[in-house]
């Protein structure tokens, strides 16, 4: 926690990451920082995953920013972009079903944080057993 942070906000935004406009989440970290969303969940029964996009917003000059998703404190994946494009990333919350846990989006600025201008695209829980989109 930070007494200041300049710069740092996570708000609930559309944005476009290689002319691909998403929904989602804007994530600007703190300068060599994180932004973190904690979500409180209790999982359904059955087997169930985290979906998403990540993308740096375009017209950013970022030297590059890690997205992880920590679950109940422990990380459980991460992925490092650069400006460009979308990436998916699709997290198995089957270790947890039926549970209450407590999912952390975090947006890291991994060194200065100039134009890190992070986003998390459709972010959703969907069951395991539906089809990738």
């Amino acid at each position: 926690v930070l007494p200041s942070a300049e710069h740092a906000t996570v708000v609930r935004r559309a944005s476009t990451v290689g002319g691909v406009r998403r929904e989602g989440l804007f994530a600007h970290p703190p300068d060599h920082g994180r932004a973190v969303v904690l979500a409180p969940m209790r999982l359904p029964a059955e087997p169930a995953r985290l979906e998403t996009w990540l993308g740096v917003r375009d017209g950013s000059r970022s030297d590059g920013m890690r997205f992880a998703v920590e679950v109940n404190g422990r990380e459980v994946a991460a992925r490092c972009m650069l400006p460009g494009a979308w990436g998916r990333m699709v997290v198995d919350l089957a270790a947890w079903s039926g549970q209450s846990i407590v999912v952390a989006l975090v947006t890291d600025s991994e060194g200065p944080f100039i134009c890190d201008w992070g986003c998390w695209g459709e972010p959703r829980i969907v069951a395991a057993s539906s089809a990738h989109r």
